[in-house]
């Protein structure tokens, strides 16, 4: 039977995504039951911290012997992938920056390019006409790499973006919004 760990952001301030992840999971065995004959999955709790996350990827190839690991969350990769390398187990996980898998033999990430992924946004900017737009952004790896490929891909002269990053858990906005309570965005998001 292949083994897989699942380290998922099962508490904190991520956990909605953590427990949609497991919940999708989960009922794809509910939907298929035959995957029980070959495939076993075993859930860790990363909390979205990367040495909770370290700890739940020990415990899963030590204790738990599994053959595969993914982790939810770029945040994760860092600490996790050269583990991954030095073990020789394979490691999945989703990222914009396809760079960051390169480094790595046993690492592999999925998720549309970041080139992509700006593309289409800019494109919806576009085509609604806005002339300045104002994009509040997480401060974690995710959302810096989604920044700079908005950046990166905004055509000179086109749609102003301006950035408002503020800390993951940050529930407060009343502040940082009234700084720019003066400018005249066409777009929030």
């Amino acid at each position: 039977k292949l083994k897989i760990g699942l380290i998922l952001p099962l508490s904190g301030f991520l956990s909605d995504y953590g427990t949609s992840s497991k919940n999708f999971v989960d009922m794809a065995f509910e939907d298929y039951p035959e995957l029980k004959d070959s495939v076993d999955v075993v859930y860790e709790d990363s909390a979205y911290d990367t040495k909770v996350a370290i700890t739940a990827y020990r415990k899963l190839v030590s204790g738990d012997k599994v053959d595969v690991v993914y982790a939810f969350g770029a945040k994760m990769l860092e600490g996790i992938a050269p583990l991954a390398e030095r073990d020789n187990i394979p490691f999945f996980s989703a990222e914009m920056d396809g760079n960051f898998a390169s480094k790595y033999s046993t690492t592999f990430m999925f998720m549309n390019d970041i080139g992509e992924f700006s593309r289409v946004m800019l494109a919806g900017i576009r085509e609604r006409g806005y002339k300045k737009a104002l994009l509040i952004k997480n401060e974690n790896q995710f959302c810096n790499t989604w920044a700079n490929g908005i950046i990166k891909n905004t055509k000179e002269g086109e749609t102003a973006i301006d950035y408002l990053s503020v800390l993951p858990g940050t529930t407060d906005f009343r502040t940082n919004l009234l700084k720019l309570k003066k400018e005249k965005f066409d777009a929030l998001g």
